[in-house]
């Protein structure tokens, strides 16, 4: 029972921590302008995964989803707070030829959606209008911003030890990184000797003799396996 109670306190506190750091060890929400061309744009290109044509409830939904778009932007505007230059030059890329990019997106929906031509060119030219504008509030702000982008030795720790539940300081991890490093290393030196006077093998002559090879050594390596077991 102490083992199930310890387990259960450990995978509460494993969800309080991933909320506090996504809220404020490391809010993405503040420092980052990507976090909401994800919010805005994601939600459409999900809907439009399913393959067309679409219904008249799931025409709706598309619809809204690009409706959303303008407050999403409004809020996010208000949120941001200095974030990393190089994280706002990444977000203003992305935005790049955004209004001509969703006119595109909204030619081919109007062949596969229930939606009117006047509803959809309405709701798309709002949602240009909205990144565009974010897009330029960004690159407005850009030449102000710091390049650093690192959270902090304790917001390390932190993430360690509440959402990635790992019990070693960065010391001990970056001491485990360099003796697998130098593992890796001298196992690549041991094949390379024990194999330096044998042939290379030989590669397949096309995908299908591939596949066949490879389900032959398979079923070989497992009935060497049932045998070394019984």
């Amino acid at each position: 029972m102490a083992d199930r109670q310890a387990g259960r306190l450990q995978i509460d506190g494993f969800g309080f921590g991933e909320g506090k750091v996504e809220l404020d060890v490391n809010p993405l929400w503040k420092r980052d302008p990507n976090f909401y061309v994800a919010q805005t744009l994601t939600p459409v290109v999900e809907a439009l995964t399913v393959p067309g044509p679409y219904d008249v409830a799931r025409s709706r939904e598309i619809l809204t989803r690009i409706e959303n778009i303008p407050s999403l932007l409004q809020q996010g505007a208000e949120n941001l707070d200095r974030p990393p230059a190089s994280f706002t030059a990444v977000a203003i890329q992305a935005l790049g030829n955004i209004r001509p990019r969703l006119h595109q997106m909204a030619v081919a929906l109007l062949k596969s959606t229930t939606l009117k031509e006047q509803e959809l060119n309405s709701a798309i030219d709002r949602a240009a209008d909205a990144l565009e504008h974010f897009r330029q509030k960004l690159r407005d702000m850009l030449p102000s911003l710091s390049s650093e982008t690192a959270l902090g030795r304790d917001a390390y720790i932190f993430f360690l030890k509440n959402v990635a539940l790992i019990p070693y300081s960065p010391e001990e991890l970056l001491e485990m990184g360099r003796q697998e490093w130098n593992r890796a290393v001298a196992f690549e030196a041991f094949e390379k000797n024990r194999n330096k006077n044998v042939p290379p093998l030989k590669t397949a002559d096309n995908i299908d003799d591939w596949i066949k090879d490879t389900a032959a050594k398979e079923a070989q390596i497992r009935n060497s396996s049932v045998s070394t077991t019984s």
